[in-house]
């Protein structure tokens, strides 16, 4: 799909802000099942628009690389969803 060379574009209309639950649940690799139980727990981030729930691709990054972190400081294998909000 070609852009058209007629309309100016902006820097800014290709900054994605932040993610619908879809392509946040195929960003971080897990099903939109997960998802929505990680959300309903409050252990991912997300920001609620009026009835839309959207995940800032900042904070998700922020946030899988904490749970890195996490996941090499501990003894405890890295498989479990149990730890700290960690995602299998």
């Amino acid at each position: 799909m070609a852009s058209d060379p007629s309309k100016p574009t902006s820097p800014a209309s290709d900054i994605t802000l932040a993610l619908r639950a879809p392509q946040a649940a195929k960003a971080l690799g897990i099903s939109p099942r997960l998802l929505a139980t990680l959300t309903a727990e409050g252990r991912v981030p997300f920001v609620r628009i009026n009835r839309a729930v959207v995940y800032p691709v900042p904070e998700l990054q922020r946030w899988l690389s904490d749970q890195a972190r996490r996941c090499h400081e501990s003894a405890t294998p890295c498989s479990s969803t149990a730890q700290n909000g960690g995602v299998a």
